[in-house]
């Protein structure tokens, strides 16, 4: 008796719902044209009663297609079922990083290490959009407007760095100094 029990339950709702993966939709699939085949019969067997004619396949492929949007439309329903061995434990989840902005900002930095040209576009460029926005928002200067009241409440390190080429790209300690005299603006 159970194992009728376990067949309509198969027969109504697929197999169990374990992700969307390509495995499980064509177990899916498999399932769903084995149990096609029976009801396919039946509903022949009743139009035949009926004197109607319908092909076999386009009848078949109809039931195939009709059990599995249903399984498909019951599966979003549920949860995601997944079986794991009963010694494996379940992986703690990676620890989030302590400040994403920060480690971006480092691995920008690590890029262009020794690469004047792409220190400039990547980093220096973005640190003068800020630095000009700060001096204009303060001080109501920008750097290209009055370059010489900009260098003055910059400081000549920074206004230097920020304005000439560059030819090499500033080591750990120059960069401290130089983040250092922007946050005293």
């Amino acid at each position: 008796m159970r194992w009728v029990t376990r067949l309509a339950r198969l027969v109504s709702r697929g197999l169990p719902y374990r992700g969307l993966t390509p495995r499980w939709v064509a177990l899916q699939l498999g399932l769903a044209a084995v149990v096609a085949v029976p009801v396919t019969g039946f509903v022949l067997a009743v139009l035949a009663v009926t004197q109607l004619g319908v092909p076999f396949a386009q009848l078949w492929s109809l039931v195939v297609v009709g059990l599995l949007v249903r399984w498909l439309l019951l599966a979003v329903g549920q949860p995601v079922t997944t079986v794991l061995p009963a010694t494996a434990a379940p992986e703690p989840a990676p620890p989030l990083p302590p400040y994403p902005l920060a480690l971006r900002w480092e691995r920008r930095l690590s890029i262009t290490e020794g690469d004047p040209e792409w220190y400039t576009r990547v980093v220096r460029d973005r640190v003068a959009a800020v630095v000009t926005e700060r001096l204009r928002q303060r001080h109501g200067v920008t750097l290209a407007g009055d370059p010489g009241r900009a260098a003055r409440l910059l400081g000549e390190p920074l206004y230097r760095y920020l304005t000439e080429p560059l030819d090499r790209t500033p080591g750990p300690a120059e960069l401290r100094q130089l983040v250092s005299r922007m946050e005293e603006m």
